[in-house]
């Protein structure tokens, strides 16, 4: 069993990530862009015990991410690399 004050410290660090992925979602929402940094973070606090409301501020992150008003910095860095790819010329075999 947990001491008091490790018990409440403990719920401090959960209630931390919870108020860092907020955060993370509220600057993503506001600037309409999203980094992979960001992404990369958002995916390890949802492996941690997330309350409702992060879950349907995440949810309101992917519903805008899909209707293009925030853009991910992921999916530009892929689409810019199979665009290049594209371009390569292309060798002739004789």
């Amino acid at each position: 069993m947990l001491e008091r004050g490790r018990y409440y410290q403990n719920l401090d660090i959960l209630n931390q990530g919870c108020d860092e992925m907020q955060e993370i979602i509220q600057e993503a929402l506001r600037s309409g862009y999203l980094s992979i940094e960001a992404e990369n973070k958002l995916r390890q606090l949802l492996r941690t015990n997330c309350q409702p409301e992060d879950i349907s501020a995440f949810m309101r992150l992917q519903r805008e991410t899909m209707e293009g008003n925030v853009r991910q910095e992921a999916r530009e860095r892929l689409s810019r690399s199979k665009s290049m790819a594209s371009e390569k010329p292309v060798a002739i075999a004789c």
